[in-house]
């Protein structure tokens, strides 16, 4: 800027020196700048309400709803999963030791729960419904677990499966206090015959 004032002033001088009337500068006008365009947002819903209203949850409200290829349950420490079209065949691991535990992801096979983040399921009463059978020619009894990983879980509910598809139910009461852990159905057969799986579905008891 220094050097343009500098020079504009040598021109000047040699103009004036010859006679000669220098031109006139032409001023910039900086373009104009709109006001800032002030946002009403008195009628917008904070994200704590919205939580809320997202995280309600009411009497028979189905949490999770799996059959078919949607159903997957992983093995356990004595329990071994085998999957075709249809059903989920889970059967004990013979001659493994270890503990019948029902809490973690449970002993048997497990089934991970992914409820929707938002949901807020803490002290509410939980039906688990399992439709299955048994997967040879005689009955075989088995295990049901729910577990919240962490944060306790109900304990093992002894089932008797028979060639006839049932459906096996049971009531869990979650704990109070809220965690963020995934919550797990396990199950564990009794006997060398296998337990088919068709379905599981969690809803909120009324």
């Amino acid at each position: 800027m220094v050097r343009k004032y500098v020079g504009a002033a040598v021109l000047a001088l040699g103009l004036a020196a010859c006679g000669e009337t220098p031109p006139n500068e032409t001023a910039v006008t900086p373009p104009a700048v709109d006001d800032p365009v002030e946002t009403d947002t008195s009628d917008m819903d904070a994200p704590e309400t919205l939580m809320v209203e997202m995280g309600a949850v009411a009497p028979g409200d189905v949490l999770a709803a799996f059959s078919g290829p949607t159903l997957v349950f992983e093995k356990g420490d004595l329990a071994t999963v085998a999957v075709d079209a249809t059903t989920t065949t889970i059967t004990r691991l013979m001659g493994v030791e270890g503990g019948e535990t029902a809490g973690g992801s449970t002993a048997g096979a497990a089934v991970q729960l992914d409820y929707p983040s938002e949901y807020d399921i803490a002290g509410e009463t939980l039906i688990v419904d399992v439709e299955a059978a048994s997967a040879g020619d005689v009955a075989v009894p088995f295990k049901l677990a729910y577990s919240t990983a962490s944060n306790g879980n109900s304990g093992w509910f002894d089932f008797e499966a028979t060639t006839e598809r049932q459906t096996f139910s049971f009531t869990y009461e979650l704990p109070g206090e809220p965690d963020d852990n995934q919550d797990f159905l396990g199950l564990l057969p009794s006997g060398e015959t296998g337990v088919e799986v068709y379905s599981v579905t969690i809803t909120v008891d009324g």
